[in-house]
């Protein structure tokens, strides 16, 4: 009976094990290996809701291969409506995700304009406050100065004198209640935006990894699913990154890298490779 099990087991073995050479081999057919032979790509599914045209999704990849191409010097992708490596633009809870983040910021830097200008405001009044101050206590001199000697003759323009300074110092109570009142905003707005920080702190983490795409291979093709995007600097970089992957590549160690594991600090608007990435680039192509 245990001979009877061991043999069963061992051909069981043996199955799975040709089983997965075989699929292995049916793999390594289909994707000869990195930089040997042009990937193909194509554009998939575009979910309307990211309002991206295939045209321009067409020319922000068509820079991104030309970017990768260039740090090989040999031409590692090209479009091609039927290609091998098909690119999806996926709407699923991370672009939800993102969409409460970024009404979460715009809400944030408009409370901070709110703030910025209500501080204006406030120094403009101060400086009022200061000159109406200024000219407040000239005119009391004035009047002191007419109330030493008083005569039939100056009798009217003191009189004249004390309206101006009681009209002064009305004025004076006046910017003085506004710009407490400002002051009141200004403490206001401070605490708002503080509670929308916590809150957006609490929620949102800036350096995240690269979890808004990813890259799938299998004997049936490749695929890179982009599931969030804030903006089209970011969608360039995540498609960037995840077309490394399509080549064989895998994470390197600077934080500046297109192949950094987060995003961090690499720079925007303009895909640069760093040392790290041409390297591990130069050692996977064997250029």
């Amino acid at each position: 009976m245990k001979r009877i099990l061991v043999a069963i087991l061992l051909i069981a073995g043996i199955f799975f094990v040709v089983k997965y050479f075989i699929l292995d081999e049916g793999i390594k057919s289909v994707f000869p290996g990195p930089c040997q032979s042009t990937i193909t790509y194509s554009i998939g599914e575009i979910s309307p809701i990211y309002d991206l045209d295939e045209s321009t999704l067409k020319i922000m990849l068509h820079e991104i291969d030309n970017a990768w191409s260039a740090a090989a010097g040999k031409n590692l992708f090209e479009y091609d409506s039927n290609g091998s490596l098909s690119i999806n633009l996926i709407y699923e809870e991370e672009q939800r995700f993102l969409n409460k983040e970024q009404s979460i910021a715009s809400r944030i830097e408009y409370e901070k304009m709110s703030y910025k200008n209500a501080e204006q405001e406030l120094l403009k009044l101060k400086e009022r406050y200061k000159q109406e101050k200024k000219e407040y206590e000239e005119a009391i001199t004035e009047y002191n100065k007419m109330m030493e000697k008083p005569s039939t003759q100056v009798q009217n323009d003191i009189t004249r004198q004390a309206h101006e300074i009681e009209e002064r110092r009305r004025k004076l109570n006046d910017l003085a209640a506004q710009i407490n009142e400002k002051v009141e905003n200004i403490n206001r707005i401070s605490e708002r935006i503080d509670e929308m920080l916590a809150d957006y702190n609490a929620h949102f983490d800036t350096t995240e990894a690269f979890n808004q795409g990813d890259y799938q291979r299998s004997i049936t093709g490749e695929v890179i699913n982009i599931y969030g995007y804030r903006n089209l600097d970011e969608l360039k970089l995540v498609l960037a990154h995840e077309m490394g992957h399509a080549l064989g590549l895998q994470h390197v160690q600077n934080p500046e890298s297109i192949m950094y594991y987060l995003m961090k600090d690499q720079p925007t608007g303009q895909l640069r490779f760093t040392s790290q990435d041409t390297a591990a680039l130069n050692n996977l192509c064997g250029t």
